[in-house]
């Protein structure tokens, strides 16, 4: 299991407190940060280790 930090920000350079999960891939960790999806037009971020390594945009995932 790895530990990912979720952040929903208003665009991908925001500053904003998120929360971790623990998951076994990226995938799962995106699938739980698309079910905690709140407002619409943010960008959900996905990181670990203290490193960028996804973001959703406009409904696309990108990875880093």
């Amino acid at each position: 299991m790895n530990t990912y930090m979720i952040t929903e920000k208003q665009n991908v350079q925001s500053i904003r407190n998120g929360f971790c999960i623990n998951a076994a891939s990226l995938k799962d960790a995106k699938t739980k940060a698309t079910k905690s999806h709140v407002f619409y037009g943010t960008v959900l971020t996905i990181e670990e280790n203290g490193t960028l390594i996804a973001y959703k945009k406009d409904g696309v995932w990108n990875d880093m």
